[in-house]
């Protein structure tokens, strides 16, 4: 008599006819199979099975699209940063569910994706469309690691094109007059700071004191605080990174840093220290919003200078050191991109066009 297998306990076999291996597991009195090129490959798929229905996260291979997206975005939450859940359960509830909820997981084809997408673009942006693409793609691919589909209906679908905005960053004469403009504002620091190291909003407005070396001028940056979801990771893993100041801004630093001693000795018990080097008056965290439009657009208006976001202090370090003919590996670097195609796509056109001595030099090798 074979003995009786305990709930949850899996097996794994060869099969030498697919030449491949399969494993077993019991859960709930149901079988659960999973296969791979390794035994290796199936324990480990055995183990994360296990993980997920310990932790309500596993749905049956018959569940619809919305029981797939539900168990998805339990898992994303633990992930990802607040921000970006938001907005994968936003175009999860008010896009992915209410076309396509109700069909099974294996039945979703690429043809229905197309169809989504010409529903969607009736009302809403390519850029908007794309996004609810991506994570629809994020939601098919959890189907894909149960086991329950072999390729992703998502990865072959028409996507809408998706022309750019242009980013409008400054000139080199715009851009002096910007500083010249904010000398007189109480947050010059912060916005010479933004020039001229191209950090993103968020991420100059998280920084501590201890994230700056005044002795060797490099700064770190591993954080960013948003209006709405406060202070958490940067943007993407490489947005982690450490840059190096200049002469001037570092000097720029040192007065700002004096001069919020004074302001923290003379508020004394009403001052929270958060060891920020740009904080409110009182301490805490700015808000980005009054900074934009008591800071930011009175400086642009004293200037004379056409509507601009503070992004667009981020473009404009990225461009014109791209003009000056700063290495793109570099710019990137500084910028925190995940690979230096983001910079070349975004920024390309401003690196100034190849003279004729290098199609020159190569005529002369052939020849020569």
């Amino acid at each position: 008599m074979s003995k009786k297998r305990s709930n949850n306990e899996g097996t794994v076999v060869y099969v030498k006819s697919r030449k491949s291996y399969r494993g077993r597991m019991f859960a709930d009195g149901k079988q659960r199979w999973v296969s791979g090129k390794t035994k290796s490959e199936v324990i480990t798929k055995i183990s994360e099975l296990k993980t997920a229905i310990a932790t309500g996260v596993d749905i049956t291979s018959n569940g619809s699209i919305k029981d797939l997206a539900s168990k998805y975005l339990k898992i994303a939450e633990r992930g990802v940063n607040p921000k970006t859940f938001r907005s994968y359960e936003t175009q999860t509830r008010v896009h992915i569910i209410p076309h396509l909820g109700n069909i099974k997981i294996k039945a979703l084809s690429t043809a229905r994706v197309n169809n989504l997408v010409d529903d969607l673009l009736k009302t809403n942006s390519a850029s908007s469309v794309n996004r609810t693409l991506a994570t629809l793609s994020r939601i098919m691919h959890h189907a894909i690691k149960l086991n329950y589909i072999h390729r992703n209906p998502v990865s072959f679908a028409d996507k809408p094109k998706h022309t750019p905005k242009k980013i409008n960053p400054f000139n080199r004469v715009e851009l002096n007059a910007f500083l010249n403009s904010a000398s007189s504002d109480p947050h010059y620091a912060l916005w010479y700071l933004m020039v001229n190291s191209g950090l993103r909003f968020g991420e100059i407005l998280a920084l501590k004191w201890s994230d700056l070396n005044m002795e060797t001028g490099e700064l770190t940056i591993n954080k960013s605080f948003d209006e709405k979801f406060g202070i958490g990771d940067t943007k993407t893993y490489s947005s982690t990174r450490k840059i190096t100041l200049n002469y001037k801004t570092l000097t720029l630093l040192r007065v700002h840093q004096a001069k919020q001693l004074e302001q923290v000795l003379d508020l004394a018990g009403y001052y929270e220290n958060n060891s920020l080097i740009f904080p409110s008056v009182t301490g805490s965290y700015m808000n980005p919003s009054n900074l934009r439009n008591r800071s930011f657009n009175k400086i642009l208006k004293d200037a004379g200078l056409s509507h601009r976001t503070p992004h667009q202090l981020r473009h404009s370090f990225a461009s014109l050191l791209l003009m000056q003919g700063a290495s793109p590996l570099r710019v990137s670097g500084y910028l925190g991109h995940a690979d230096m195609s983001i910079t070349l796509k975004t920024y390309g056109h401003y690196i100034p066009a190849e003279d004729t001595s290098l199609a020159d030099g190569i005529e002369s090798l052939i020849e020569g």
